[in-house]
C-alpha cells in the first residue's frame, strides 16, 4: 500500500472534518470552528501531519508543546480511517510526532490535556486505542470524568435542606462577574494557585475576546483579593470550551 505522510495545512480543514466526523463523529462531533480553534491556534506550535492514499486523507495526528514549560509535548488526537487500520498508519503517525516534539527538546509526553484541548485523555470507550498507545510506551495514571447536571430540574434550597449543602453567606464575600479593573488581582490569584495552563488560557481568555461573563469570581471584601473563580462556556462564548 502506497501511503504519502506530509504536513496538514488550513486548507484541508475540510477533509480533517471529514475523516474526524466519519470515524468518531457520532461521539465527538466537530465542526470547523472549533477545530480552527484548537488545531491551528496560533498561540501554540501546533502540528496537523496527515497519512494520504491515493491523495485522500486517511489518517492524521495533532501534536504540539507549551510554550513556557519546553520540556512538555502533547499529542491532542490521533485517527485513523477503520477502513486502513492495523496497516501500521498509526505507529508511523505516532513516531513522527514523537520524533518532532524530541527534536524540540520535549522529554514527557501527554496524551489529551493540553492547552486547547479535544479531551482530557483517551476516553474509556475507545479500548483499541488504549491498548495501541500503551504498546508504544504509554502508562495510564489517572481519569478525569465529566459530569452533567439537568439545570431545569435543579432545587438549590432543595439541595440546602435535604443535602445539607453549605452555602458561605457572609457578608465579607463577594461574587460577581469579572471586571478588567480586576484582571492584576486575578493573576495573582492565578500565580499562586493555578500557575501554568489554566493561568495561560485564563489571560488569553480575556486579553482575546473581553468577553467578562464568561468569568465569576469569588472576592474577599476585607483583604480586597479574589479567592475563586468559575469559568463558563457556551456556545456564544469567545473561546470554545472543552464541555462544549
Amino acid at each position: 500500500m502506497d501511503i504519502v505522510y506530509k504536513t496538514i495545512g488550513k486548507e484541508e480543514m475540510e477533509n480533517v472534518l471529514t475523516l474526524w466526523n466519519e470515524n468518531i463523529g457520532v461521539m465527538f462531533p466537530l465542526d470547523k470552528r472549533l477545530l480552527k480553534q484548537n488545531a491551528f491556534n496560533k498561540y501554540y506550535k501546533n502540528v496537523l501531519y496527515g497519512a494520504y492514499f491515493l491523495n485522500k486523507l486517511i489518517g492524521m495526528i495533532c501534536y504540539k508543546k507549551t510554550k513556557d514549560r519546553l520540556s512538555i509535548g502533547y499529542i491532542s488526537f490521533l485517527i485513523v480511517d477503520v477502513a486502513f487500520q492495523r496497516n501500521g498508519i498509526g505507529s508511523k503517525l505516532v513516531a513522527k510526532a514523537e520524533e518532532s516534539l524530541q527534536e524540540n527538546r520535549v522529554r514527557l509526553i501527554h496524551l489529551g490535556s493540553d492547552p486547547y484541548h479535544f479531551f482530557p485523555g483517551i476516553p474509556l470507550n475507545f479500548k483499541s486505542a488504549r491498548t495501541f498507545f500503551q504498546r508504544h510506551g504509554y502508562i495510564e495514571e489517572t481519569q478525569s470524568f465529566d459530569l452533567k447536571c439537568d439545570l431545569s430540574k435543579l432545587n438549590l434550597q432543595r439541595m440546602i435542606t435535604v443535602k445539607s449543602l453549605e452555602i458561605v453567606q457572609e457578608d465579607r464575600y463577594s461574587i460577581e462577574f469579572f471586571q478588567k479593573e480586576d484582571f492584576i488581582s486575578l493573576k495573582r490569584f492565578f500565580e499562586k494557585n493555578f500557575p501554568g495552563r489554566w493561568y495561560e488560557e485564563t489571560v488569553e481568555l480575556i486579553e482575546q475576546t473581553g468577553q467578562y461573563k464568561d468569568l465569576i469570581i469569588l472576592k474577599d471584601k476585607e483583604l480586597k483579593t479574589i479567592i475563586g473563580f468559575c469559568r463558563i462556556y457556551t456556545k456564544e462564548s469567545g473561546i470554545i470550551g472543552s464541555s462544549v
